[in-house]
């Protein structure tokens, strides 16, 4: 897993040669004609998939859902929690899927996300080329910009706090499914990776990946799902 700097990672997550297996599996989905919401809105994205069961509308199909939890619990949660510091602000998970494409939704403002962790995860086929569409991390410590560009099964991981924008998309689509992570009530991490203070602020609690074992690093939460929803 590379690093492009403090608090953003990138890693191969799905092997290409297989994503063609899910991409056909979605496309059957979408092709059913079951009433499906996307993700609309003045910052969202009107041609995609809202993927976790708190939002009306979202894909419920049941084999998308044992994939949508395994990708949270046996994946992002442990990884967050070791390189993002996530641990206590990662009980409930959200999720939709984008589309981008030059006649429709092409690009996205500058914005954080509402998240303790976010994964974003490119389901691009390999021959399913695009150019543009670049993605721009501002990193405040810095006050430099690092820009990513998506591949065929590549995923970025990063803190929600970070501020990101997207490149207007110039020819071709890019797919990419968006899974988050944060606390009960949407409470999510303020502060640094060491040490985080309350949704409100009132209050701080340290957490670091010296200060959980490895136990807690790799438990699921077994708190219900509330029903607290970003959008």
């Amino acid at each position: 897993m590379g690093r492009n700097y403090y608090g953003v990672y990138v890693a191969q997550f799905f092997n290409p040669e297989r994503l063609a297996e899910f991409r056909n599996y979605l496309e059957a989905v979408v092709n059913s004609q079951i009433p499906k919401r996307a993700p609309y809105g003045i910052q969202l994205n009107r041609y995609g998939i809202m993927l976790d069961p708190r939002s009306e509308g979202y894909l419920a199909a049941p084999n998308f859902q044992e994939f949508y939890n395994d990708i949270m619990d046996r994946y992002m949660r442990p990884i967050a929690r070791l390189l993002l510091g996530t641990y206590g602000y990662d009980n409930q998970t959200f999720g939709f899927s984008i589309q981008y494409n030059p006649d429709k939704d092409k690009d996205l403002n500058g914005h954080t996300d509402a998240s303790a962790a976010t994964l974003n995860i490119n389901i691009n086929l390999p021959d399913e080329a695009f150019t543009g569409s670049q993605v721009d991390f501002y990193d405040k410590t810095t006050g430099k910009t690092v820009q990513t560009t998506f591949e065929s099964g590549k995923a970025i991981i990063h803190r929600g706090n970070v501020a990101h924008a997207t490149h207007p998309i110039t020819s071709g689509q890019r797919s990419n499914l968006v899974v988050w992570l944060y606390g009960d009530h949407m409470q999510i991490p303020r502060g640094s990776v060491s040490s985080y203070g309350s949704a409100n602020n009132s209050a701080s609690k340290v957490v670091t990946t010296e200060s959980i074992s490895a136990r807690e690093r790799w438990s699921v939460p077994n708190s219900p799902k509330d029903t607290f929803a970003p959008f």
